[in-house]
């Protein structure tokens, strides 16, 4: 961990440093310094498919996913906001497994 100069941190973790900088000048840009805390897990799973296809070159490829998209069904505003399901251990063989 480094602590005290950006800059050097800038130096040793350069694609890190250059991902959050994207992340803060694309919530400040789109959403004009009004994004919500509780939307938060959303705006990251946006930046998170507009960064990882921000170099394709199949746009086919794309088209594809888009439609597929489309043609799910629209979670409800209560759904997007709901606190998430418990995390829970799979089961093997019908006998579950102990934490």
């Amino acid at each position: 961990m480094v602590i005290g100069n950006p800059k050097l941190a800038a130096k040793l973790f350069p694609r890190i440093h250059r991902v959050f900088s994207l992340l803060d000048r694309w919530l400040l840009g789109t959403y004009q310094g009004c994004a919500s805390e509780k939307h938060l897990a959303r705006y990251l799973d946006e930046f998170v498919f507009r960064f990882n296809r921000r170099s394709a070159r199949n746009r086919l490829l794309l088209f594809g996913r888009l439609i597929c998209g489309c043609l799910k069904p629209v979670p409800t505003y209560h759904e997007l906001t709901a606190a998430p399901a418990p995390l829970r251990l799979p089961e093997r063989s019908g006998v579950p497994i102990k934490s």
